[in-house]
């Protein structure tokens, strides 16, 4: 649900995990200047790693201000405890975060 939230925003980022981890990549608007979301998809830590501290904080924050904590950086895990009601709350929160940051802190396409 995620990665659909960044591909309907035109994002440049994705969300990628296995199981029940997610993460996000986010790319700023001075970042690698792709045209596809497809372009950015990489295994290379350093870059997945590399996301600037100012959008990582403002992932983290803007999460915390609408009651859900990540894990970490930009990732976080999802249990049999959570509801497809706490899924699709959580998705609903992400859009909205993606809709304040796109085109200022992160990059859009």
């Amino acid at each position: 649900g995620m990665d659909a939230v960044l591909e309907r925003r035109g994002v440049a980022g994705y969300a990628y995990g296995e199981a029940s981890a997610f993460h996000i990549y986010l790319t700023t608007p001075s970042g690698p200047g792709v045209r596809r979301r497809a372009d950015l998809i990489t295994s290379d830590a350093a870059t997945l790693k590399g996301i600037p501290t100012s959008v990582v904080m403002a992932v983290q924050n803007g999460f915390r201000t609408r009651g859900i904590e990540l894990m970490s950086y930009t990732g976080g895990l999802t249990c049999a405890a959570h509801t497809l009601f706490d899924a699709a709350d959580t998705i609903a929160a992400f859009d909205d975060l993606m809709g304040e940051l796109a085109g200022t802190v992160v990059a859009t396409l």
